[in-house]
């Protein structure tokens, strides 16, 4: 090859290179804005069986920790936490005290 024709060469590899750039650069972007401005929103775990979450609730009354009831159920410490707070917001049907003595006080 002369040197006419290297350098020729040269500049349709480098003009080439820079429209790969800027094709990979607006890909880019597309994707950034995709993933960036559209809303993920999270799955919904499978929900704890009530026969869990009366394990769940005794074992916490017997005085476990959630640490070790999470490792005794196979479940996370978070679904045990929201298996407990959702059991504190249901009415003892059984004793009867549906509501707090605090908001109702006695006639004397």
């Amino acid at each position: 090859m002369t040197g006419r024709s290297l350098s020729v060469r040269l500049v349709h590899i480098a003009l080439n290179i820079l429209v790969l750039e800027s094709s990979f650069q607006k890909l880019y972007f597309q994707l950034f804005v995709i993933f960036f401005f559209t809303k993920r929103e999270m799955d919904r775990k499978a929900e704890l069986s009530v026969e869990i979450r009366a394990v769940i609730v005794a074992l916490h009354e017997e005085g476990y920790s959630t640490r070790k009831i999470a490792s005794k159920c196979n479940v996370s410490q978070t679904a045990i936490m929201g298996a407990l707070q959702r059991k504190r917001g249901e009415p003892k049907l059984l004793t009867g005290s549906v509501y707090s003595k605090k908001n109702f006080p006695q006639k004397k």
